[in-house]
C-alpha cells in the first residue's frame, strides 16, 4: 500500500511529474488525480462560528450517498489514479457505515486520512479506528478549552477531542492537529504550537475562509482581523519556529491581508491533482471552487475527468477566478510551481 514510506516518495515524484507533463501539454494528456476529498456528510455534532454545513446537513441526510454508492466510487476513483483518500463532513463518525467505507477504501490501496472533531472516537470504537484509517487529524481551534469551545459552540468540545488525541497517539495512530487562524484565536498559535507539539509531528494552521457556497460562512463576529497585530505576532512567532518562514506558511499573513496578491503566485492544479465530491454525489475541483465537474448518480467518475479539459486549463490559468489557501490543494501547488518558469513570485 502507498502508506509504505519506501513507495510514497517514489509515487509522489513520478505523479508530479505526470500532473506536470499534462499541465505543460495543455491538458492535452490528461492528468491522473493523486487526492479525492470525500465530504461523507454535512451533519456534525458541533456548531462551529465559520461553517453553517451543521445546519444543512440534517435535511439533506436522505439525499446523502448510500454505502454502495461511495464503494462505487471508489472503486472507480482508484481505477483513474486516486491513490490518497480524505474522508471529511461535518463529522464523518456520524456516519454508521465510516469504519466500513474506510476499511474498503484501504483494501483497494488507498492510504485513507479521516478529519474529525474528535468528540465521537472512544474506548468503544478505537479499534475499528486504528484498522479503518491510516491517520486522523483532529480539529483543535485553540489552545485551552474556553477557546476552541467558543469556537466550535458546545461545551466540553475541546476536552473530547484531547481525550481522543491521546487516546490516538497512545496507540501510535498517525495523527495531525488544524487550527482554523482567525481574530479570536490567533493570539494563542504560540501556546497551541508549544502544547500539541509534545504529543504529534503535524501541526496545520489554516487561515479563515469565508465561502458560502460551500456552506463556509463565517459569522460576522469572527470576520476580519487586526492585520497589524497579526503580523507582529506572526513575525515574532516566525524567528521562533522556523517552520512559519517556509512554503505555505510564509504567504499565510499575505492571505489575511491581500488575499488577491497570490493570484499570480503559483498555477493551481484542482481537478488536474485533486478533487472534492460532496455528500449527494456532486464532483467539484475543490473545497472552495464549487464549479460543478458533474454528479456521480448520474455520469461515471471516467467520464467526468475525461470532460474537464476546459475547467483545467481556466484554473491553472491566471484567469481562474479563485483564490485560496488550504492544506488540501496549496502546497502541492507551490511545489509543482517551482517547475513552472513563468511563475511570479511575491
Amino acid at each position: 500500500m502507498l502508506s509504505n514510506k519506501l513507495r510514497a516518495p517514489k509515487f509522489n515524484l513520478v505523479r508530479g511529474l505526470s500532473t506536470f507533463v499534462a499541465y505543460w501539454s495543455g491538458y492535452a494528456i490528461a492528468p491522473k488525480p493523486s487526492v479525492m476529498y470525500l465530504e461523507l456528510t454535512y451533519r456534525c455534532n458541533l456548531r462551529c462560528g465559520f461553517c453553517e454545513r451543521w445546519k444543512v446537513g440534517p435535511s439533506l441526510a436522505s439525499q446523502e450517498l448510500t454505502t454502495a454508492e461511495v464503494k462505487r466510487i471508489l472503486t472507480e476513483a482508484y481505477r483513474i489514479g486516486v491513490r490518497y483518500l480524505g474522508l471529511t463532513g461535518g463529522e464523518v463518525l456520524l456516519r454508521r457505515d465510516i469504519f466500513e467505507l474506510g476499511q474498503f477504501a484501504r483494501t483497494l490501496g488507498m492510504n485513507v486520512s479521516v478529519a474529525s472533531n474528535g468528540t465521537l472516537i472512544n474506548e468503544g470504537n478505537i479499534d475499528r479506528v486504528l484498522s479503518s484509517f491510516d491517520s486522523v487529524a483532529v480539529s483543535f481551534d485553540g489552545a485551552s478549552a474556553a477557546t476552541h469551545d467558543s469556537l466550535r459552540g458546545v461545551s466540553g468540545a475541546f476536552e473530547a477531542a484531547l481525550t481522543t488525541l491521546t487516546r490516538l497517539t497512545s496507540h501510535k495512530m498517525a495523527c495531525g492537529i488544524n487550527m482554523v487562524v482567525n481574530r479570536e484565536n490567533f493570539r494563542e498559535i504560540e501556546a497551541y504550537i508549544d502544547f500539541f507539539s509534545q504529543s504529534v509531528k503535524h501541526i496545520q494552521l489554516t487561515p479563515i475562509h469565508n465561502y458560502e457556497a460551500s456552506y463556509l460562512k463565517v459569522k460576522e463576529e469572527l470576520k476580519g482581523i487586526d492585520i497589524g497585530e497579526f503580523n507582529k505576532e506572526w513575525l515574532r512567532l516566525s524567528q521562533k519556529y522556523p517552520f512559519l518562514r517556509r512554503g505555505f506558511y510564509r504567504n499565510l499573513p499575505l492571505f489575511l491581508s491581500d488575499p488577491d496578491r497570490l493570484h499570480s503566485a503559483f498555477v493551481c492544479f484542482a481537478a488536474s491533482a485533486v478533487f472534492f465530491v460532496n455528500p449527494y454525489g456532486e464532483v467539484f475541483p475543490c473545497e472552495f471552487y464549487r464549479q460543478p465537474m458533474g454528479n456521480l448518480r448520474q455520469k461515471s467518475l471516467t467520464a467526468i475527468w475525461r470532460e474537464a479539459k476546459p475547467l483545467r486549463r481556466l484554473i491553472s490559468s491566471p484567469q481562474r477566478p479563485c483564490i485560496c489557501w488550504t492544506h488540501c490543494i496549496v502546497p502541492l501547488n507551490i511545489r509543482l510551481t517551482k517547475y513552472v518558469s513563468l511563475r511570479k513570485s511575491v
